[in-house]
């Protein structure tokens, strides 16, 4: 590798280092969770991206989607609610109420909800119920 590669790389790291201290900075949250947030969703919009252009995904999926899109936030949720990147209460041996969005049954509560009504939408669309 010669230093025009090397320094192309650097500067690559670079702007994507300063695109995710910009999104943290707009989501109030450390640099290490903005870049599993991140991360997440560059995963999620490939994803996405891949079924679409495989002509795979259908209406059907959008409840699914609408989970995964929410679920990329996690880390987030759990900044939020604890302060730090730590998503374990364990960890931190701090036991104390934490805010209905970063309880991991309210938030799989909402996932199913979302999976089950939306997919009842789509049925009654169709006209299937």
């Amino acid at each position: 590798m010669n230093d025009t590669e090397k320094g192309f790389l650097v500067v690559i790291a670079l702007t994507i280092a300063t695109v995710i201290a910009s999104f943290a900075s707009m989501l109030n949250i450390d640099f290490l969770s903005a870049t599993k947030v991140f991360g997440w969703l560059c995963l999620f919009m490939v994803a996405l991206f891949a079924t679409i252009k495989s002509g795979f995904f259908s209406v059907k999926y959008i409840p699914f989607s609408i989970v995964w899109f929410l679920a990329c936030f996690r880390p987030a949720y759990h900044f939020w609610a604890y302060g730090s990147g730590n998503n374990s209460l364990y960890a931190l041996k701090i036991y104390r109420e934490i805010p209905w969005y970063a309880n991991d049954w309210i938030q799989l509560g909402i996932a199913l909800a979302i999976i089950i009504f939306g997919h009842l939408i789509v049925l009654k669309i169709r006209n299937e119920i």
